[in-house]
């Protein structure tokens, strides 16, 4: 017997000061898988266990590790410190299942990473290896609905020799009904990180932790807590979310930007998506009233994405013999 073979894809973009597009292409097969998240290739084995799953895998990004392609100054994209960043390395996972939806495990990667200065930048970074081990604890309760995840952990850069402990939560609720409220909290803290080890804020993708009105991994924060509450009405594959967004966060000493040590905002979006079986499509926009931008300029992102989630290829069985 063989697994069938199944696939997914998605394409979209967030249109803002700076925009960009996304492409996610994925294919797999029992254990084992390819994804390309736009310049990321994750190749993975993934293998479940009778009370867990372990994982290994190897990743390669092309040009735009950490955002460094839109790095913001004083809520302008800095052309002066833009850089195209690869990396390759490989990641490992391993969880146990502790029974009434709870995990825990850990998890961790090997980075090497290299900057080239993008046009005209004249920031130099040097290449460095990133290294990440962590801790972890979660649940998973009512099919989603109600999820949460802890945990701890340190980073290595080589580059200096840094060493930055970090932990991290979040968690996320949603109930029933038609017209169903939300809420969703994060929170992140880190001591001695930089530009690279600093956690990403802002936008309205779900690759980083999500702030309405502001640019894609516009702040690079050391420090933060960020919370959205709202509520979705749903009728039949339509659904209609609207929501506000929270954030404080303090930043890296260690960091190229000149930005104040920290700051606040508020965000407020909503949205319009369909579902039909694995397919799905969705925009979403977001405006942050009190959050500074140049002249001529506005805090308003739009975020949108239309694909499937995995289903099997045409054609694809689960036997080594055709079916007639």
């Amino acid at each position: 017997m063989s697994a069938p073979i199944e696939w997914r894809a998605a394409a979209g973009g967030e249109l803002e000061t700076d925009s960009h597009g996304i492409l996610d292409l994925g294919v797999r097969s029992g254990d084992w898988s390819a994804q390309l998240f736009t310049d990321t290739l994750d190749l993975r084995w993934e293998h479940a266990l009778s009370r867990g799953k372990v994982s290994v895998g190897l990743r390669g990004a092309g040009f735009a590790a950490g955002m460094f392609i839109s790095p913001y100054t004083a809520g302008a994209p800095d052309r002066d410190r833009a850089q195209l960043v690869q990396y390759v390395g490989p990641d490992v996972l391993a969880q146990r299942w502790l029974g009434h939806g709870w995990y825990a495990g850990g998890e961790g990667f090997a980075r090497a990473h290299h900057f080239t200065p993008m046009g005209d930048a004249t920031l130099e970074v040097p290449d460095t290896v990133w290294l990440r081990g962590d801790a972890v604890i979660g649940g998973w309760f009512a099919d989603g609905a109600r999820a949460v995840r802890a945990s701890m952990g340190v980073d290595v850069s080589t580059v200096d020799g840094r060493i930055s402990p970090h932990a991290a939560g979040e968690a996320r609720a949603r109930l029933d009904g038609a017209l169903a409220p939300f809420g969703e909290l994060r929170a992140a803290w880190a001591e001695d990180a930089d530009d690279l080890l600093a956690t990403r804020l802002g936008g309205m993708t779900p690759y980083h932790v999500p702030l309405a009105g502001l640019a894609w991994a516009e702040v690079w924060a050391q420090d933060l807590v960020a919370a959205r509450l709202g509520a979705q009405w749903t009728h039949g594959g339509l659904e209609v979310p609207v929501f506000v967004d929270g954030a404080a966060w303090t930043l890296p000493d260690d960091r190229s930007s000149p930005d104040p040590d920290s700051a606040a905002t508020l965000g407020f979006g909503g949205g319009l998506g369909y579902r039909s079986g694995t397919w799905s499509a969705r925009a979403t926009v977001g405006a942050a009233p009190w959050w500074d931008r140049p002249e001529g300029t506005w805090p308003v992102s739009v975020f949108f994405l239309l694909g499937t989630d995995w289903r099997r290829a045409q054609g694809s069985h689960s036997s080594t013999t055709s079916e007639g």
